[in-house]
C-alpha cells in the first residue's frame, strides 16, 4: 500500500479543549503533524474516564487514547510567559491552530496576536453562539440551543439528551474540513484564513430534516417527539416515487411514523420495506403473518393507500417485527433488499465479523501502557495511503523533539509546491461532477460547493433525488419545492442526465469527465461500477482523478451489499443503543444524526485528496463507510468495550462528568433549559442563583461524586426552581454566573426568537413560495461562505451542455429524443 500521506508537511498547532479536541485527530489521520500542547501536569482529557483495567492513570483514560490518537504531545508550564513565548514561535510556522474554546489570558492575548499580523497560520475556534464568545459551553447546552434535544425523546418526558457528545463531535468535523481548507488555500495560494464555528449552529445542521425550518415557516408545525416512532409533523411530501405515480398536485398531511420496532427476542431493528419492491415485501409479509391479513392483501400494494392508511401501517410493521427475531428479521430483509438494520450497543459493534474483516479494530501498540489496545481504526480509505493506527502520546513524549527543532529552525509547515487556480474561495476553479443522493452524499458535496467548488449534481426525471418529494410548501407544490432538498444542495448546478443507458456513460467519459476534477458517488458500492464508472472504470481515463465513494457498509466485508438510509445507519452506530433512561426503549433520537456528521469529515478528506493530486498529479479513491464513520459518534462506550469488555449502561440525561446535568422544566408547555455543572464552582454559583444555601453549605455535596449521590434531589431542587420560569431568563442569568446553560430551542424558537440565528438562514423565493436554507455553520474570514439556492431539476442543462460543452441544437435535440437527457 503506498504511504504518501494526503496532508503530509502539514503542521498544526492543537491548543484545543474538549469541544474541537477530535479536530487535531482527524488531521492527524491523514498525516498532518499535530502538536497537541498541554499543561505539564496533562490535560483534562487525560483525567476523565473510563481508565484502562478500570485503573486511573495519566497514560490510561479512554478518552485520551481515543481522542489524541496520533498526536504529539508538547507540555509546558502554562503559568508562565516563556512557555508562552514558545508556543507562539510555533504558532507562527504553523499552517493551522486550533483554539481551545474556553481561553486563558494567555492564549486569548496569542489569538489576537496572531489576528493582528499581517502573516501567519490559518485559526479554527468555536463559540456556543455566534457573537457571544463570553458564554459557559458544555456539549449539553449546544445540544440544547442547536434543537437537537427538542427532536429527542418520548411525549410529556423530559427530552433526551443523546449518546456521544454530539454537539462537540459536529463542531469537531465541521473544524477538520474548515482546517483541511485552509491547509489547502495556504499551501497553493499563500493565503491564511480564519473559521469560528458555532456550537449551535452545528448542531442545528443534524437537525435540518426533523425540525426543518421550511415546515415551521410553512406550515407553523413544529416537530414532536414521538419515542420509538420518532418524530410526527404534521407536513411531508407524498412519499417515494409520487412523481411517477402522477401524484404531484397535493400534499398529504401524515405523521411521521417511525422505522424501529422491536422484535421477538426483545431487541430493536429500524425496519422499513423499500417501496419499489414492496410486491416482494408482501411475499414475505403474508409468509409471516399468514395470507389474507394486515398488509398482505391487493390494496397495500398501492402507495397512496399506504400513504393515507399510515397510522394502520405502522400498527402492523409493530406485528410484522414482533413475530421475528432481530437478526433473522434484518437477515431476510437486506436479502430482499430492504432497509433493516440492528440497533446496536457498543457490544453487538465490537462484535461484528463484518468490521474485523475489514481490520477495523486494530491492536495498538502503546509504549506508555507497555501493552497493545484494540481501537476504532479511521474511517478515511485513501488508494495512496494506509491510514497508520497510532497511539496516543504519553505526557510529554515529545517536548524535547519539537523544542530542539524550533531552536534549530526546523519546525515548520512545508510550503506549496503547487499553485492554485483563480478565485476568493479555497476551491474556486475546481469541479466536481457529482452522482450523490438522498442526504448523506449531497452534504458532503453541498460543503465543496460552499467552499467554491463547481458543483455539478447528476440526476434525471426517470432517477430523481427522492429528497425532492419531502416537506412542501401548502401551495405551489413542484419538483422543485422539496424543503429538506433545498437544504443539502445549495450552490450546485443540476444537469439532468439517464445513467440507465449506456449511451449515457459514453457521452459522460467523453464530455464530461475531461473537464472535471472529482466525481463523488454514495450508491450501493457495485451501483457505480455497474453503470460503467466505478473506479476501475474512470481512473485509467483520468489517472489524476480524485473519486470519493460513501456506501453504507464500505466496498468490502460480508455486509458490503446491506441497504441504509439515515435512521437505519443510526441504528448502528450505537448511539440510540446507548442514550436515553433504561427503562425505556433505545430509540429516542429523532434526528437522521449519521446523515449529517458524514458531510464535513468526507468533504475533508476530499480536500486532502484533492491536494495530494495537485502536488503531485496523481489522482486516487477515497471510500468513508457510513456505518465506520458512524460509530465514532460514541464518546468512550466503544472503546471501553474493546478495552475493557465493559458495556455502558444506559444513564438518561445523567453524565460521568457533571452534577448535575440536565434538563428542566419551565413555565409553558413542553418548554425546558439545559443546565450543568462541570466544577465545584459552578455547583456553588448554582446554588446562589437558585438561592439554596442549604445545598450549597453541605460538606457531601461538595464534590462531584458526592452529588452524584443525591442527582435525585439536586434534580428535583432544580427543577422546583425553573419550574415557572422562563427558559431564556433562566439561562441568562445562569450564564452570567458562567454556568454553561441554554434554552431548549425548537425550529420555532430558532427562526422567530433567536436573534443570533437570523444571519444563518439564506432567505430566497421560487416563484411564490419563500425558503429557508442552512447556510454552514461557521464564518469564514468574518462572513459566512456564499450561499446560492438549490437548484431546479435540470436548470443548468443548456449552460452546461451547450454553453460549455458546446453541443449545436440538433445534436441537443438528438440527446433529448434518445433520453440522454431527460
Amino acid at each position: 500500500m503506498p504511504n504518501a500521506k494526503p496532508l503530509g508537511g502539514a503542521l498544526v498547532l492543537d491548543l484545543a479543549d474538549e469541544p474541537l479536541l477530535v479536530t487535531g485527530r482527524y488531521l492527524a489521520d491523514m498525516g498532518a503533524r499535530v502538536i497537541h500542547v498541554e499543561a505539564a501536569g496533562g490535560d483534562a482529557t487525560r483525567a476523565r474516564g473510563p481508565f484502562v483495567d478500570g485503573e486511573a492513570g495519566m497514560e490510561r483514560g479512554l478518552p485520551h487514547l481515543l481522542y489524541n490518537a496520533g498526536k504529539q504531545s508538547l507540555a509546558l508550564d502554562l503559568e508562565s510567559d516563556e512557555a508562552w513565548g514558545r508556543i507562539r514561535a510555533i504558532a507562527e510556522t504553523a499552517d493551522v491552530v486550533i483554539a481551545p474554546v474556553e481561553k486563558s489570558d494567555r492564549a486569548r492575548a496569542l489569538l489576537e496576536t496572531l489576528e493582528a499580523a499581517e502573516e501567519g497560520p490559518a485559526v479554527i475556534d468555536a463559540v456556543l453562539r455566534r457573537g457571544q464568545p463570553e458564554l459557559a459551553v458544555s456539549d449539553l447546552a449546544a445540544a440544547a440551543a442547536g434543537g437537537l434535544l427538542y427532536c429527542c425523546g418520548f411525549p410529556e418526558a423530559p427530552p433526551d439528551y443523546p449518546a456521544g457528545k454530539l454537539g462537540y463531535k459536529q463542531a469537531s468535523y465541521v473544524g477538520v474540513a474548515a482546517a483541511c481548507a485552509a491547509i489547502f488555500d495556504r499551501r497553493l495560494r499563500d493565503r491564511r484564513n480564519r473559521a469560528e464555528i458555532s456550537l449551535q449552529e452545528a448542531t442545528a445542521s443534524t437537525t435540518i430534516q426533523a425540525a426543518n425550518q421550511n415546515i415551521w415557516r410553512w406550515w407553523g408545525s413544529v416537530c414532536e417527539r414521538a419515542g420509538e416512532s420518532g418524530l410526527e409533523n404534521r407536513a411531508l411530501g407524498t412519499g417515494f416515487n409520487s412523481w411517477k405515480t402522477g401524484n404531484t398536485g397535493t400534499v398529504t398531511l401524515i405523521k411521521s411514523y417511525g422505522t424501529t420496532f422491536a422484535t421477538k427476542d426483545g431487541q430493536w431493528v429500524a425496519f422499513m420495506p423499500n417501496p419499489v419492491r414492496w410486491a416482494l415485501f408482501s411475499e414475505w409479509y403474508r409468509e409471516v403473518m399468514g395470507e389474507g391479513y394486515g398488509m398482505g392483501t391487493e390494496e397495500w400494494q398501492d402507495p397512496m393507500f399506504r400513504a393515507a392508511h399510515r397510522e394502520e401501517m405502522n400498527r402492523y410493521f409493530i406485528e410484522f417485527c414482533a413475530s421475528l427475531d432481530r437478526d433473522e428479521l434484518v437477515r431476510r430483509g437486506q436479502e430482499g433488499r430492504h432497509y433493516a438494520t440492528p440497533v446496536q450497543t457498543a457490544a453487538d459493534i465490537a462484535g461484528d465479523p463484518h468490521l474485523h474483516v475489514r481490520d477495523f479494530f486494530p491492536a495498538v501498540e502503546h509504549p506508555a501502557l507497555g501493552r497493545a489496545i484494540p481501537k476504532p481504526r479511521s474511517p478515511y480509505r485513501f488508494s495512496a495511503f494506509d491510514v497508520e493506527a497510532r497511539p496516543a502520546p504519553a505526557l510529554g513524549e515529545h517536548t524535547e523533539t519539537v523544542l530542539r527543532a524550533l531552536d534549530a529552525g526546523s519546525l515548520g509547515a512545508r510550503r506549496g509546491t503547487a499553485r492554485g487556480r483563480a478565485g476568493d474561495l479555497p476551491l474556486s476553479g475546481y469541479r466536481v461532477l457529482d452522482f450523490c443522493w438522498m442526504a448523506a452524499g449531497p452534504l458532503i458535496t453541498e460543503l465543496l460547493a460552499n467552499l467554491g467548488a463547481d458543483v455539478v449534481k447528476v440526476e434525471s426525471a426517470t432517477g430523481i433525488d427522492q429528497v425532492r418529494e419531502f416537506v412542501h410548501p401548502p401551495t405551489g407544490f413542484g419538483i422543485d419545492t422539496g424543503g429538506f432538498f433545498a437544504d443539502c444542495n445549495t450552490n450546485k448546478r443540476s444537469l439532468t442526465l439517464n445513467l440507465h443507458k449506456p449511451e449515457t456513460v459514453d457521452f459522460i467519459k467523453q464530455h464530461l469527465l475531461p473537464r472535471f476534477d472529482m466525481v463523488t458517488s454514495n450508491y450501493a458500492p457495485d451501483a457505480m461500477s455497474k453503470w460503467g464508472l466505478g473506479p476501475e472504470h474512470l481512473l485509467p481515463l483520468r489517472p489524476d482523478l480524485v473519486i470519493g465513494s460513501f456506501p453504507v457498509m464500505g466496498h468490502s466485508g460480508p455486509k458490503s451489499h446491506w441497504r441504509a438510509i439515515g435512521n437505519g445507519v443510526l441504528a448502528l452506530s450505537g448511539v440510540p443503543g446507548h442514550m436515553g433512561e433504561p427503562d425505556r426503549p433505545p430509540v429516542g433520537m429523532g434526528t437522521l444524526h449519521t446523515d449529517f456528521t458524514l458531510a464535513p469529515i468526507a468533504a475533508a478528506g476530499l480536500i486532502a485528496a484533492l491536494l495530494q493530486r495537485e502536488e503531485t498529479g496523481e489522482g486516487q479513491f477515497l471510500e468513508i463507510a457510513q456505518y465506520e464513520a458512524s460509530v465514532h459518534l460514541l464518546d468512550t462506550e466503544l472503546i471501553d468495550q474493546l478495552v475493557n469488555g465493559v458495556t455502558t449502561a444506559r444513564r438518561g440525561n445523567a453524565s460521568p462528568d457533571a452534577v448535575p446535568h440536565g434538563v428542566y422544566p419551565t413555565a409553558g408547555d413542553d418548554r425546558w433549559v439545559a443546565i450543568s455543572a462541570h466544577t465545584d464552582a459552578q455547583w456553588l454559583a448554582l446554588c446562589d442563583a437558585m438561592g439554596r444555601g442549604d445545598l450549597a453549605s453541605r460538606s457531601d455535596l461538595a464534590g462531584v461524586e458526592g452529588r452524584r449521590g443525591a442527582e435525585a434531589e439536586i434534580n428535583a431542587a432544580i427543577a422546583a426552581w425553573t419550574s415557572d420560569g422562563d427558559e431564556w431568563e433562566i439561562a441568562e442569568r445562569l450564564q452570567a454566573r458562567c454556568i454553561p446553560a441554554s434554552a431548549l430551542e425548537s425550529v420555532a424558537d430558532q427562526v422567530e426568537r433567536d436573534a443570533g440565528l437570523r444571519d444563518y438562514y439564506l432567505s430566497y423565493d421560487r416563484g411564490e413560495v419563500p425558503f429557508l436554507a442552512h447556510k454552514q455553520p461557521f464564518t469564514w474570514n468574518g462572513a459566512y461562505l456564499p450561499t446560492r439556492p438549490s437548484p431546479a431539476l435540470g436548470e443548468h442543462n443548456l449552460e452546461i451542455l451547450q454553453g460549455e460543452l458546446g453541443l449545436d441544437d440538433e445534436t441537443l435535440a438528438q440527446l433529448v429524443i434518445d433520453e440522454i437527457v431527460c
